[in-house]
């Protein structure tokens, strides 16, 4: 396998390259971004997902093409990872929790999307006031115990987030009510999957093995619908899938999504899987990041009505195998 600390990557022929982009692009986006955007607007968010995964989306293009363009290391991908979307979403559920009730929809969004913009500001701030007073040594101070109930905390949050997507049950309090016969259904064949999914990660070192098994798992679930004489709508209304999501393209102009972006969007940083997969493809230039954020906005551009089909279970299933990492 190709390392990613390799200075000078071998060349690539731009076919090649805008495979390797397009291919990467849409496994990010259907097994991260959206995944991820619907984990920090769920709940008391959820009517606000449509929007969270555009600001996503744009972020995502943003990061992905500046670090395409100024790495160090050519091929990298970046967008916000699922350890930051976390951390987003303790924020915002805190932010939404001091709105009054009474608040009109369009302020409560507005407030949200300012909240992701100052935390980002905050950060990048942070992160330049280390750099350049080279204050990143000091990391090794740090304890193994608060590193490692930092990660374990973390992957808790995932997992009740993740949870919160499938069936509505989000706080520690709320827990048994998973057990009722009505919602075991909702939520065991995501966790069944889950558990699968880290057996498979840890038995097979390939890049391949997380978006084969999703395309699979998403394949049986419609397959599952088709034989128990499932509509969509049915699926829809039962909360099987995520949305249904605006016709149209997520991108107004003047909108929310300038103010999120302009002042910072969404945090985020290279991946190594993301850049993984596009390596073993054949995308080692930086062609190959710049085309995995002009992907973003062609999704962007374009919408998400035929991207709600997909399933709602995939938030925990990504989640819970990153936890249990």
């Amino acid at each position: 396998m190709t390392s990613v600390t390799q200075a000078n990557p071998p060349t690539e022929s731009l076919g090649t390259g805008i495979i390797a982009g397009l291919v990467t692009g849409l496994v990010a986006t259907l097994t991260d971004i959206i995944p991820m955007a619907a984990l920090v607007f769920s709940g008391a968010l959820e009517p606000y997902v449509a929007t969270g995964i555009g600001i996503n989306l744009f972020s995502s293009a943003i990061i992905g093409a500046i670090i395409a363009l100024r790495s160090s290391l050519k091929g990298i991908i970046a967008f916000p990872v699922a350890e930051e979307m976390t951390t987003l979403a303790v924020i915002l559920s805190a932010v939404a929790s001091q709105i009054p009730s009474s608040t009109p929809a369009p302020e409560v969004l507005l407030t949200l999307v300012a909240a992701i913009a100052l935390t980002s500001l905050l950060v990048g701030v942070f992160l330049l006031v280390v750099g350049h007073l080279r204050l990143g040594e000091w990391i090794r101070f740090l304890p193994y115990p608060v590193m490692g109930g930092y990660l374990a905390g973390l992957g808790c949050l995932m997992s009740l987030g993740g949870l919160q997507v499938m069936a509505d049950v989000g706080t520690v309090t709320q827990l048994p009510l998973l057990f009722h016969p009505h919602l075991l259904l909702k939520w065991v064949p995501g966790v069944a999957f889950a558990i699968a999914l880290l057996g498979l990660t840890r038995r097979y070192q390939n890049v391949l093995v997380i978006p084969a098994s999703f395309t699979l798992v998403t394949g049986l679930f419609y397959l599952v619908l088709a034989l128990t004489q499932t509509s969509l709508a049915e699926a829809f209304q039962q909360r099987w899938l995520l949305g249904p999501f605006p016709a149209g393209p997520l991108w107004q102009p003047i909108s929310l999504f300038h103010l999120s972006g302009l002042l910072g969007g969404v945090v985020g940083s290279h991946t190594i899987g993301a850049t993984l997969l596009a390596r073993q493809i054949g995308g080692k230039s930086r062609l190959t990041g710049l085309i995995v954020a002009g992907f973003y906005l062609v999704v962007l551009f374009a919408g998400l009505s035929l991207l709600a089909f997909f399933r709602v279970l995939w938030p925990v299933e990504r989640c819970c195998s990153l936890a249990c990492r």
